[in-house]
């Protein structure tokens, strides 16, 4: 199926205190994420998330990405990669180039899996070993000095 459309959605919420972060995550006052929509003509679309800076990479999506993938066989997911990859040379094949790609290319196997009704393991060859998976969640490192700072 040929891609249609892509699209890239940025999310963010207040939190209702400072939150730590790990690493060099550094405090945060707001959460923030970024979705793709990959469409194809047969009304199919696959969704890939990232996190990392949503403005930045939603515009590498939109302006790097979709030209690059527009027209083009949905279910050629390696060959997309390769596409993309070597399309962003001069952007940094790093890094947040690479934070748009893989958004992108979880889109494009999520289209995948609903064509073929498998779940993305068993395409990458894995075996299912559940039906369901308890939930787990990270980085909620509320900030002690969020009292102080506020």
């Amino acid at each position: 199926m040929k891609i249609t459309d892509v699209r890239a959605l940025t999310f963010s919420a207040p939190l209702p205190r400072l939150m730590g972060g790990s690493g060099r995550g550094g405090p945060l006052w707001r959460k923030q994420a970024f979705l793709v929509e990959v469409e194809t003509e047969d009304g199919r679309i696959g969704l890939g998330e990232g996190l990392t800076l949503p403005a930045v990479c939603a515009r590498m999506v939109s302006q790097v990405l979709k030209p690059l993938l527009l027209g083009q066989d949905s279910e050629a997911v390696e060959t997309l990669w390769e596409r993309m990859y070597f399309g962003v040379g001069y952007s940094g094949m790093r890094g947040l180039a690479l934070e748009a790609i893989s958004a992108v290319d979880i889109a494009l196997w999520d289209l995948r899996g609903q064509r073929t009704g498998q779940p993305i393991c068993a395409l990458l060859g894995l075996p299912v070993l559940r039906e369901e998976v308890e939930c787990y969640a990270a980085g909620l490192y509320w900030n002690p000095l969020a009292d102080i700072v506020a």
